[in-house]
C-alpha cells in the first residue's frame, strides 16, 4: 500500500508543470476562464489575482461592446459580440432573417444607479481593458462617472471631486475625461469642474478647478495648471463631454475656435492642437427635412480613434454630398494629418443620419447601431482598404431588451483584462 502511494505521487510529480509554465500558460486564457479557474487551488487563485499576473496577462482583442439604454426601467446595459464573428456575419447576411443565421448579443451587465432622460446622451470610451461611462449634460442633477472592468462586471462609481451641494442646479458643470498614462501603465480620469456662483443666465463659470482621479491610488488630487483658451467664455462648449486619449494625451474638441485641447497626462500640461484648414466647417449648424420633419443639424466637428491614431470626423456637407471626412493625425510630433473619405452610397438622410462610432478592426470602422426589429440590430461597417460598407445583423435573444424605449447607443472595440478594481467594487447584474 504504501509503495502505491509513493508510485501515485511519483505520477503526479511527473505530470505537474512549474509554475511558471503555468503562469505562462494561464495569461493567454480569457477572463471568464480565470475568473473559474481561481477556485483550482489557493495558489492559484493567489497566482490570477497577483499585480505581477494582471500586467503580463495578454489581452485578447476579441470583443465588441454594446451599449443600450431602457427609458422604461431607466437601466444601461453593456452586451457583448465576439469581434470575429463579422467575417461570419457578413458572410451569411443572406440567410441572417432567421435567428440561428445572425450573431447572438450576450449580455454583460446592467447598472441601475445610473439614471437619466432618454434623450440624453452619455459617454462611453474604452483604454485598456477598463471602460469610462458619464453621464451627458454634465450638471449636478444628473452627473455620474463609473470606471467598469466588462470582462470581470466589476465597476465603481466615482465620487465629485469636493462637494457640489451648496451649488443650485445649472450653476456647475462638471466633465469628467478618460486617460491611460503608458509610462506608468495607469488609468486616470481628468476632471474639469466649472462654478457659475455669480449669474444662472448666461452659464458664464466664475472659476475653474482641475483635478485628476488615479485608479492606482484611488485619489483625487488637485492640479494647478494653466489652460492655454478662456473656458469661461466661448471657446468652451458647455455640452462638452467626449474625448479621446492617444500617446497618454487627452484630446478634446473645442468649439467655437475648432481646435483640440490636449491634455499630456506625463507632463500634466495643457496645449493646442490645430485641426487642418479643410477639417473646418463652412456653417456652424444647419436644417434639413427628414421624414417631413424638421431636425437641426450640428456640423461640429468630433474626435475618434482610428487604428491608434487621433481622428477629426468632419461632416459639415454630408446632407448634401453624402460624404464624411476623417483626418488622421499619422505623425503626432510633427502635426501630420491624412484624410480618408467615406462615401455613402444612399443618400444619408435616407439611412437615418449613420454616425461612426469606433474603429472596430484594422482599416474598419463601425457605425452607430441601428434597431431593424424588435429582435434584431444592424451595424453598418465601412471597409477602409475595399472603400464599402457591410452590414452585420445582430440577435438580441434577450426579453427585456425587446421593449420599444430601448435604445442602442454606441459600438466600440474591446480588449479583455483581469484588471481589478478597489476591493468594495460593486459585481453588476
Amino acid at each position: 500500500m504504501e509503495t502505491l502511494n509513493n508510485d501515485n505521487e511519483e505520477v503526479d510529480r511527473s505530470i505537474s508543470f512549474p509554475l511558471d509554465i503555468i503562469s505562462v500558460i494561464l495569461t493567454r486564457l480569457p477572463v471568464k476562464t480565470l475568473l473559474q479557474f481561481r477556485s483550482v487551488s489557493k495558489q492559484w487563485l493567489s497566482l490570477i489575482s497577483s499585480p505581477s499576473f494582471t500586467q503580463h496577462h495578454h489581452h485578447r482583442p476579441t470583443s465588441l461592446l454594446i451599449t443600450a439604454y431602457d427609458s422604461s426601467t431607466r437601466h444601461r446595459h453593456i452586451l457583448s459580440v465576439p469581434r470575429a464573428t463579422l467575417s461570419i456575419s457578413r458572410a451569411s447576411r443572406a440567410n441572417e432573417t432567421t435567428p440561428r443565421a445572425a450573431v447572438r448579443v450576450t449580455h454583460l451587465m446592467t447598472l441601475h444607479d445610473a439614471p437619466s432622460t432618454r434623450r440624453e446622451t452619455t459617454e462611453l470610451e474604452h483604454l485598456h481593458g477598463l471602460v469610462l461611462l458619464t453621464s451627458g449634460n454634465g450638471f449636478i442633477e444628473n452627473d455620474f462617472a463609473f470606471v467598469i472592468n466588462p470582462s470581470t462586471r466589476k465597476y465603481v462609481k466615482l465620487n465629485a471631486p469636493g462637494s457640489v451641494s451648496v451649488y443650485e442646479y445649472g450653476r456647475v458643470h462638471i466633465c469628467y475625461f478618460f486617460g491611460y498614462d503608458e509610462v506608468r501603465n495607469e488609468h486616470k480620469v481628468l476632471n474639469i469642474r466649472m462654478l457659475d456662483i455669480k449669474s444662472l443666465k448666461p452659464f458664464k463659470p466664475s472659476s475653474v478647478e482641475i483635478m485628476l482621479f488615479e485608479l492606482g491610488t484611488l485619489e483625487w488630487r488637485k492640479i494647478d495648471v494653466e489652460i492655454p483658451v478662456d473656458i469661461s467664455g466661448e471657446d468652451w462648449y458647455i455640452g462638452i463631454k467626449s474625448s479621446v486619449c492617444v500617446n497618454s494625451v487627452i484630446h478634446l474638441m473645442l468649439e467655437s475656435r475648432n481646435e483640440i485641447l490636449a491634455f499630456d497626462l506625463r507632463r500634466e500640461i495643457f496645449e493646442i492642437i490645430k485641426i487642418p484648414n479643410e477639417a473646418l466647417p463652412i456653417e456652424y449648424s444647419s436644417s434639413y427635412d427628414c421624414k417631413g420633419m424638421r431636425t437641426l443639424k450640428f456640423n461640429q466637428p468630433f474626435l475618434m480613434k482610428v487604428n491608434g491614431f487621433l481622428g477629426v470626423l468632419c461632416h459639415d456637407r454630408v446632407v448634401e454630398s453624402n460624404e464624411m471626412d476623417i483626418w488622421m493625425l499619422k505623425d503626432y510630433e510633427d502635426r501630420v494629418w491624412v484624410k480618408e473619405t467615406i462615401v455613402f452610397g444612399e443618400s444619408w438622410v435616407d439611412l437615418e443620419g449613420p454616425f461612426p462610432s469606433d474603429c472596430v478592426n484594422v482599416d474598419e470602422i463601425a457605425f452607430a447601431p441601428i434597431r431593424v426589429s424588435r429582435n434584431f440590430i444592424r451595424v453598418p461597417i465601412y471597409d477602409m482598404k475595399t472603400r464599402s460598407f457591410n452590414s452585420v445583423k445582430y440577435f438580441l435573444g434577450e426579453k427585456f431588451l425587446r421593449a420599444k424605449t430601448v435604445e442602442f447607443k454606441q459600438i466600440m472595440s474591446y480588449v479583455e483584462s483581469m484588471l481589478p478594481l478597489e476591493m468594495n467594487a460593486t459585481t453588476a447584474s
